[in-house]
């Protein structure tokens, strides 16, 4: 009996050691290799934006056009025209990857610039112009934004099939880092 009251303690503390150890590897379902997926899906997506060509550009003007694809129109513009001058510039880095399970995240450095400053110097230099004037000046204001570099988060997801899936936490941190 003695032995038993001393082996239960002593059991329960191994017991909660290992149990600490696992929770601790938290993740041991996320690889190298898990982390390598989620970089490439990044960086291919970012390489299009980067290079100006691709889905990822095109995602961009279709998004644009939806929002704002009449006031482009009467401007002269088209949303390729504003996207093209937007990511001359464009860059980015990667930086590490962390993940458990079926989530993780990327971080990114991105190099971009700033669309609420762009907005600000429009309204500002474009007051009572109208037609293809007032898009010359939205040209010339996307350009003469500076390039900030800032960092964010992408949250990436895991499918049923395997893959990793980054392209609805890159927006969010799109949106967060060029706002």
């Amino acid at each position: 009996m003695r032995n038993r009251r001393t082996v239960l303690p002593v059991l329960c503390a191994v017991l909660a050691v290992v149990a600490l150890l696992l929770v601790g590897c938290g993740g041991s379902d996320f690889s190298s290799s898990d982390g390598q997926a989620i970089k490439d899906d990044v960086s291919s997506r970012l390489d299009e934006l980067k290079s100006g060509s691709g889905d990822s550009v095109q995602l961009v003007e279709d998004t644009l056009s939806g929002y704002v694809g009449s006031q482009l129109d009467d401007m002269g513009l088209s949303a390729s025209d504003v996207v093209t001058t937007y990511l001359q510039g464009f860059d980015y880095e990667l930086g590490d990857v962390t993940g458990s399970g079926g989530s993780a995240t990327c971080k990114v450095k991105l190099t971009c610039r700033s669309v609420t400053e762009i907005v600000a110097d429009f309204q500002a230099r474009s007051k009572g112009l109208s037609g293809s004037d007032a898009g010359a000046v939205l040209l010339q204001c996307i350009s003469d934004a500076p390039l900030e570099s800032e960092e964010a988060d992408a949250y990436c997801q895991k499918g049923s099939d395997g893959t990793w899936n980054c392209l609805d936490g890159l927006k969010k941190a799109l949106i967060k880092l060029c706002f």
